[in-house]
């Protein structure tokens, strides 16, 4: 079996690569959350965890600012809610 052995051209090479993941451009920060937060639960409107969000929603309101919007996707096993929350923002 043939063992690699890093030349210094190599060594070069990962040092300028690692520089350039390092150099990324800073970006403006955003106020966290910038906009209503949307929690998809794959159960009916009105069972004890829906209800538990709702407290827990006014909550979130007081001391974050933004709302907490509650989408209630029954149906399919949980799979159309979880198909809504791999096509969300």
């Amino acid at each position: 079996m043939k063992r690699l052995v890093p030349t210094p051209r190599h060594i070069a090479l990962l040092a300028v690569a690692a520089l350039g993941l390092c150099a990324g451009v800073p970006s403006i920060a955003q106020e966290f959350p910038a906009k209503p937060i949307r929690v998809i639960t794959p159960f009916a409107a009105g069972n004890t965890l829906d209800q538990a969000l709702r407290i827990v929603s006014e909550r979130i309101k007081e001391s974050g600012g933004q709302p907490l919007v509650i989408d209630n996707k029954p149906g399919g096993a949980g799979l159309i809610a979880a198909q809504a929350g791999a096509q969300a923002a």
